[in-house]
């Protein structure tokens, strides 16, 4: 987990790798603008508690548009989801009658 504060009208670069999405949380209300390579450039507004996705394999430009400082949480998701047993029907277990 990384924090992450952009001062008003300046950017920072978020990458993933192939392998580790990450996801982002606002700490406080936030507005800004999101550019990139592979996405088209766009106003992004998050309430506070709020997610962004950031995929694997990313390159993203955050560009603070707010009069305060944009703060982020970020999680990078270092492990893959566990795939699910689609005949696995959990453990038996007894019911009490």
């Amino acid at each position: 987990m990384t924090r992450l504060v952009i001062a008003p009208n300046k950017k920072m670069d978020v990458l993933t790798t192939a392998s580790e999405p990450a996801l982002l949380i606002a700490l406080s209300p936030a507005k800004f603008k999101v550019s990139g390579k592979k996405i088209k450039a766009a106003q992004v507004s998050l309430e506070m508690g709020r997610a962004r996705w950031l995929g694997a394999d990313r390159q993203e430009t955050l560009e603070n548009s707010g009069a305060a400082p944009l703060e982020l949480l970020r999680f990078d998701l270092k492990t893959k989801p566990v795939k699910s047993d689609p005949n696995d029907k959990g453990k038996p277990h007894a019911h009490p009658h």
